[in-house]
């Protein structure tokens, strides 16, 4: 079963392992430099910012809103002069949690 951190790492194009080099099989590797463009043994989405905000980014690259007010989370798309709603929820836990938890229900929506 895919965790949320793969199913965030796959969003972003991050590939498992690496051709002819078996000794980095269960490595994740950053093929277009947002995560520092290394090799990872672990995916950090869930508690690091500095992993998870590229992904924020990339989320509104798309042409979405993304917003972040406490441990609130709201993800909408501005099409045809109309805002749509896509993601709205309070998450009882850190501000860091909440968006980990948008970032995963949009790639849900979005795939």
């Amino acid at each position: 079963m895919e965790t949320q951190n793969e199913l965030i790492a796959e969003f972003i194009c991050m590939t498992k392992g690496k051709p002819n080099e078996s000794r980095w099989k269960d490595n994740w590797f950053d093929n277009d430099g947002i995560i520092n463009g290394q090799r990872n043994e672990h995916l950090y989405f869930d508690t690091s910012w500095n992993w998870l905000m590229p992904v924020v980014e990339k989320i509104e690259n798309l042409g979405f809103e993304f917003f972040i007010v406490e441990n609130r989370v709201k993800i909408a798309h501005n099409s045809d002069n109309s805002i749509k709603v896509i993601i709205d929820f309070t998450f009882n836990g850190s501000k860091i949690d909440a968006v980990y938890q948008g970032v995963t229900e949009f790639i849900k929506y979005y795939n």
